[in-house]
C-alpha cells in the first residue's frame, strides 16, 4: 500500500518547464557571465603582475639612490652630532647613526615600493573601467 501511494504520487507529478528559448536565453546569459569573470581575474592578474614589476623597480631604484646618498648622510649626522649642545644627543647620534641610515633608506625604499604599486594599480584599474561590465557584456540582457 505503502508503494502504490508513491507510485501515484510520482505518476502525478508533472512539473511545468520553462520555455525552450528562455531556458536557452538564461544560459547564454550565465556562460557569457562566467567568461567575463574569467577574463576579469585574467586581467586583474595582470595588473597586479604589472604593478609588482613596477614597484620592485621603483623600490631597486630609489634603494640605489639612498644607498649612494649614504656617504652624505653619515656625514650629515656627524655634523649634527658634533654641533649639538645635547650631550645625550651627540652621543646617540654617534653611537646609532649608522642604524639610523639605513633605517631610514629601508622606509624610503619601502614607501617608495608601496606608492609605486598602489598608483600603478589605480592607473591601471581606471583604464580598464569605462562604464558598468553588465552594461558591456550583456546589452540585449540589460538595456
Amino acid at each position: 500500500m505503502n508503494d502504490d501511494a508513491i507510485k501515484n504520487l510520482f505518476d502525478n507529478y508533472n512539473p511545468r518547464l520553462s520555455s525552450d528559448s528562455r531556458f536557452m536565453a538564461q544560459l547564454e546569459w550565465k556562460i557569457r557571465a562566467v567568461d567575463h569573470l574569467e577574463t576579469m581575474m585574467q586581467s586583474r592578474r595582470k595588473t597586479r603582475r604589472t604593478s609588482l614589476i613596477i614597484s620592485a623597480a621603483a623600490g631597486f631604484i630609489f634603494g640605489m639612490i639612498s644607498t649612494l646618498c649614504y656617504p652624505l648622510l653619515a656625514e650629515w649626522i656627524n655634523e649634527i652630532s658634533v654641533s649639538t649642545s645635547w650631550h645625550l644627543l651627540a652621543a646617540m647620534l654617534s653611537a646609532y647613526g649608522d642604524v639610523a641610515i639605513c633605517s631610514s633608506i629601508c622606509l624610503v625604499t619601502i614607501t617608495s615600493m608601496a606608492a609605486a604599486y598602489e598608483i600603478t594599480s589605480a592607473r591601471i584599474l581606471r583604464k580598464a573601467r569605462c562604464g558598468s561590465w553588465r552594461e558591456r557584456t550583456f546589452p540585449e540582457v540589460f538595456p
